[in-house]
């Protein structure tokens, strides 16, 4: 899959160089409340964590990327798809974004536009969102893009809301 923008923010894969621009957002305990994996202590797990975004974007083309804001071309977060279910092949769509961009629609925007991928570039039958009950924001974007609730499970040992998109007979279009 190639990068590709939408209307305020772009998408690519992670380098090794986003380490430093990446742990803004990845060593922030706001940021990280809700991550399944925990706010990085020390740069040197967002170094590791980005070594393995790499290789999982050169083994599938695809994965949770590098968002980067088109005004500053400044990375401000993460987000993307990645499986997150081998046996059941669920495609999860994730999102993080630096706190001093908070409140300005980029979630919004960035989990619409993961979603036109998904349908539009990876044909994925369906996308999930995978939230906590009580992250109220993130649960609104994901019902903003379409999901709706299916089941609360357990996974990495939290009780999730487990939310899914089907793909929609329209067509999906990615904003250039």
């Amino acid at each position: 899959m190639q990068p590709f923008n939408s209307e305020r923010l772009y998408y690519r894969p992670y380098r090794r160089s986003d380490a430093e621009a990446a742990f803004v957002f990845f060593g922030d305990p706001e940021v990280m409340k809700y991550s399944a994996f925990g706010v990085h202590p020390t740069i040197e797990r967002t170094v590791e964590m980005l070594a393995d975004l790499i290789a999982d974007n050169r083994r599938h083309g695809f994965g949770f990327w590098a968002v980067v804001e088109r005004e500053t071309d400044v990375l401000i977060g993460m987000a993307g798809l990645a499986e997150i279910d081998e046996e059941e092949s669920d495609f999860e769509l994730a999102y993080r974004l630096r706190r001093d961009r908070w409140g300005r629609g980029y979630g919004t925007e960035a989990a619409a536009a993961w979603v036109a991928q998904g349908f539009s570039a990876l044909d994925l039958p369906y996308i999930v969102g995978v939230v906590e009950p009580d992250h109220v924001v993130s649960k609104t974007i994901l019902e903003g893009v379409g999901m709706r609730f299916v089941e609360q499970r357990t996974l990495h040992g939290k009780l999730v809301d487990y939310m899914v998109l089907e793909r929609p007979e329209a067509s999906w279009t990615i904003n250039k």
